[in-house]
């Protein structure tokens, strides 16, 4: 091809399509510029020449798509044409290039099927179970407008060059110049690696964001992106072959001394532990590590499955190594007599057919378990279900899965699965061999179930975070306590701030809560002020296990492992499980007794208005508590609070002690009513300030049934039957804005921001969650927004989704930050200080808070504040919140599947099926799915309270409105193939 043909193409296509003849001089120039054709050759095979009346009446653009799709066609397919002359080296790799960059569109298969292919995939629904986030540190350090990046989204990589970024309907978008010369628009959490400032800035701008470059700048521009595009692609290949020669010995470095433990590491430190060739650039040799990583899933797990890019691995123990190297000797023998997977499926065939049996036969019985007599599985097939077991866990698609051809396998040889390809198949083996319970919560990690690791750690436990001297702030000299370190099994022997403790004697402590609630750990008190008329004293009295628990103590480093308070379905997890003082730290529990409890208070004075004009942080005691639900409460002030919503039928109440007490006394009724007022007040200050809130609904299911455990010896199965009684809820956030739930959570919040208030004033580093204002397209549709708040300041997801505002992502800091959701100011900030029982970083403000108050108190250091707790707080939380959100989705799904299986209706359909009238809200616009392959439709389905997706659509894809109500009706729930609900229109 000739050199110039790049340059002709764009002239042609310019030209024409601004109705302008391209210019025959300049074409003759530069074909004269090199060797096109022999004269002879021309001069036997002519074409003929075209009519001039013809040409005079062909379409501009027509005619540019014409002669460029024979240009380019050469171009990118490289062959022969009558005429043309193959010049090798640069002048051929600028043609090539320029027919990437131009030819997208009326080119050959060879150019538009990558390209489709690359829409598709990245544009398409994630295969990915939960969502992905990445961190503003990261987008503005690393992801910026001429970063180089490796781009992953099911299964699919793709290597480009970021030329902007941008929000589109509370979304972050970015476009991307591709190794293909495709301008790809994608997701930025699609982000697996980027080198930043790979090109300029300004060149990135040139390149512009159009499917076709409209100017001869941006066709330049885009064809030098692809020359250092291939370059680097060039150079990563050579790094990626020097770096895979070293990577099997980086396991052995990374793993953890126990065969069965799992290592963490970070990038950086993995990177600095492989030797990088000397010709190799530190961000080619980075990236080639990180990618290496990823690759080499046998050996390495993704830490995160919400981070992106993932920048925490784990090194697989040892033991999980071999097993998987075991399954693979037994998958490549399966034809083989005698093979080991093909016994156990023989052993496994006959369990699983009879747990189907009983299952149906016990299907309204409560639970149960009878252990199996004898042993029936040997040391064989425990490695066997040791690897399934290992499969049951949560991962990134953007990793390979090192388990899918062994659970295949198992999967085929047992004979008892439709599908061998399924996504939970895992699960549901352990389950009906009897391994697992049918009600165990299996929700899985990247290490494998979390049941497997939530386990109590001793205090010997090699893994305890525990806390060192060097961490705390040394005792001033002339303190008690200076000279006496506190050890790992120490507890206070008596209250370390019994002396500077305000008695609040008689005044009344309500403890409001659900009627069967456990952990109680705040309480509120009120104080009108008649000097001052219209303002009010408020006490939030927050339970203190501080008081017997130093931060030093093995009790301790376990809560910092555990994060939170664990509820699941069937059973709790508690933070502070071991601590034997745990039973009389509820609110309430030793004043029952006629003793004073120790407390922590946060105290504000505040008008009517919801200004906060004053505020005190005291250790007090409190001996007046009273107990009482958030309906009587309710019943008290005659609100009439929303109801929640039961789709498959609302449980009976279990009874409490509270239902057999006294109405509330006249005095109480005037105290909740003064709460009242004061809380009405600072929700009011909220509104005043532009807070809105997403009127999202929750879903939650409890069961009041005790169930029995899974087995501990995996070679012996128990016999499961029955289920237990469960119930399926689902609440509106609107609930926790009004009567008693809107004074709880008002009084929280401002309790949060008087002790910021407090570390503030002594220089205290606490933990301070912040946010800032949502983001959108505009200033204009920011307020479009706020003007459609309800009068509990409700606004729905479609409303944001419609209006394309986001909120802020939250993070944590140490210094003082604007929290908008909660109200708090930028100079003020925001501490969570009210649940200690349930949260350890409660837990920490609490010591770094009675450190301020009584200075023999130990606390942690700055230092230690900023390098491990703030650190760490964010991944522990999120993984923790998206856990907690995984498992009562998976118990909705449960519940679903066995309303839609239950054998007594097998025949005989019901009279009314709530899954055959369910309604649905239009989330997006209807999107691709490569995976399904065909068009998916995202809606928010009321009744059920969670996301879904609508397929076999009826109307065209653009015919679908943001916002729209559909009738809708559930598919048939299959759990081993996803936690994916499928609806069609009704």
């Amino acid at each position: 091809m000739h050199r110039r043909t790049a340059q002709c193409i764009a002239d042609l296509r310019l030209d024409i399509l601004r109705n302008r003849a391209p210019s025959s001089l300049q074409c003759q120039r530069r074909n004269r510029s090199g060797t096109t054709a022999s004269k002879k050759h021309s001069r036997e095979k002519r074409a003929p020449e075209r009519p001039q009346a013809q040409i005079q009446k062909a379409d501009p653009a027509k005619l540019a798509a014409h002669w460029s799709r024979i240009l380019l066609n050469a171009a990118a397919e490289g062959e022969d044409r009558p005429g043309w002359t193959r010049i090798p080296g640069r002048a051929r790799e600028e043609a090539q290039l320029s027919a990437q960059v131009v030819g997208r569109f009326g080119g050959t298969e060879a150019i538009i099927a990558p390209v489709r292919q690359e829409h598709q995939v990245f544009m398409g629904p994630a295969d990915e179970d939960g969502e992905v986030e990445v961190s503003e540190d990261y987008k503005n350090k690393y992801f910026r407008p001429g970063a180089f990046v490796v781009l992953r989204r099911n299964s699919q990589e793709v290597h480009g060059v970021v030329l902007e970024r941008y929000t589109v309907r509370a979304v972050e978008m970015a476009t991307s110049l591709t190794a293909t010369g495709n301008v790809l628009v994608h997701y930025v959490e699609d982000v697996t690696h980027a080198v930043p400032d790979f090109i300029d800035t300004a060149l990135a701008a040139r390149c512009g964001t159009e499917d076709i470059p409209e100017t001869k700048i941006a066709h330049s521009a885009r064809v030098t992106v692809l020359k250092l595009i291939r370059q680097m692609k060039k150079a990563l290949e050579g790094a990626q072959a020097s770096v895979g020669r070293k990577m099997p010995s980086l396991h052995a470095l990374l793993k953890s001394p126990e065969p069965d433990g799992w290592s963490e590491f970070t990038l950086d430190e993995a990177i600095k532990l492989v030797p990088k060739s000397p010709k190799c650039r530190d961000p080619v040799h980075a990236m080639a590590v990180h990618l290496a990583l990823l690759n080499r899933a046998s050996e390495f797990q993704i830490a995160s499955t919400y981070e992106a890019p993932p920048m925490r691995f784990y090194a697989r123990p040892q033991q999980h190594v071999d097993i998987l190297e075991e399954l693979s000797d037994m998958v490549r023998t399966m034809n083989e007599e005698n093979n080991p997977i093909q016994r156990f499926a023989s052993k496994a065939h006959k369990l699983i057919v009879a747990s189907r049996k009983r299952s149906i036969a016990s299907w309204t019985e409560p639970p149960t378990a009878q252990p199996m007599d004898h042993a029936i599985f040997d040391s064989t097939d425990l490695t066997i279900l040791k690897f399934l077991r290992m499969c049951v866990r949560k991962v990134r698609k953007i990793q390979p899965d090192p388990f899918v051809i062994g659970l295949s396998a198992i999967i085929r040889q047992l004979g008892l699965y439709s599908d061998v390809a399924m996504d939970r198949g895992a699960e549901v083996i352990l389950q009906e061999l009897g391994i697992l319970s049918p009600w165990e919560s299996v929700e899985g990690e990247p290490r494998g179930m979390r049941i497997d690791y939530e386990r109590t750690k001793g205090k010997d436990d090699q893994t305890l975070p525990l806390v060192k001297p060097k961490d705390l702030i040394a005792a001033p000299s002339s303190t008690a306590t200076a000279s006496e370190p506190m050890g790992p099994d120490d507890l206070y022997t008596s209250d370390p701030l019994e002396s500077v403790r305000h008695d609040f004697g008689d005044l009344p402590v309500y403890v409001i809560d659900d009627a069967g609630a456990k952990e109680l750990d705040d309480g509120l008190s009120v104080e009108p002020l008649p000097s001052e008329p219209g303002r009010a004293w408020v006490h939030c009295h927050i339970a203190d296990p501080t008081s017997v628990l130093p931060p030093t103590h093995w009790i301790a480093a376990q809560a910092r492992d555990r994060v939170f308070t664990t509820y699941h379905v069937t059973r709790t997890n508690p933070l502070l499980g071991e601590l034997p003082q745990l039973p009389d730290l509820s609110l309430g529990a030793v004043s029952a007794r006629g003793k004073p409890e120790p407390v922590m208070t946060f105290s504000f004075k505040t008008d009517m208005q919801g200004n906060m004009l004053d505020y005190k942080v005291r250790a007090g005691l409190v001996r007046n508590v009273k107990r009482i639900s958030y309906d009587e409460v309710d019943h008290a002030l005659n609100f009439q609070a929303v109801r929640p919503f039961f789709p498959f039928g609302e449980p009976d109440q279990p009874k409490t002690g509270l239902q057999s007490r006294p109405s509330v006394s006249e005095g109480d009724k005037q105290n909740l009513l003064l709460l009242q007022a004061v809380t009405d007040g600072l929700f009011e200050y909220a509104r005043r300030s532009g807070v809105f809130l997403v009127n999202t609904g929750q879903v939650s299911v409890s069961t009041p049934s005790e169930c029995p455990p899974s087995p501990r010896d995996m070679t012996t199965p128990v016999e499961f039957s029955g289920f237990p009684a469960v119930s399926y809820r689902v609440e509106n956030f609107a609930v926790f804005t009004q009567g008693s739930r809107r004074i709880v959570s008002e009084c929280m919040k401002a309790a949060g921001r008087v002790a910021s208030r407090f570390g503030k004033e002594r220089d205290i580093p606490l933990l301070r969650r912040s946010q800032g204002e949502p983001f959108g397209p505009s200033d204009e549709a920011l307020e479009q927004l706020l003007d459609v708040r309800d009068e509990r300041m409700m606004v729905t997801f479609t409303d944001m989704v419609r209006t394309g505002v986001a909120p802020a992502t939250g993070r944590y800091m140490l210094e003082p930050a604007r929290h908008w959701f909660v109200g708090a100011a930028a100079d003020e900030g925001y501490v969570r200080v009210t649940s200690p029982l349930r949260r350890y970083h409660d837990l920490v403000a609490h010591w770094q808070i009675k450190h301020a108050l009584l200075p023999s108190c130990p606390t942690f250091s700055r230092k230690f504040m900023e390098e491990e707790i703030l650190k760490e707080v964010d991944h522990r939380a999120k993984t923790h919140m998206k856990a907690e959100k995984e498992h009562t989705f998976n118990w909705a799904l449960r519940i679903i599947q066995r309303w839609q299986m239950d054998p007594r209706f097998a025949r005989k359909p019901r009279e009314f099926d709530p899954l055959e009238n369910l309604t649905g809200e239009v989330q997006e616009i209807p999107k691709f799915s490569s995976y399904r392959g065909c068009s998916v439709l995202k809606v928010y389905v009321n009744e059920l309270g969670f996301h879904g997706s609508v397929l076999n659509l009826r109307r065209r894809d653009t015919e679908y409105i943001i916002g729209e109500t559909l009738p809708l009706r559930m598919e048939r729930l299959e759990l081993a193939r996803a936690s994916e609900c499928v609806f069609t229109e009704r």
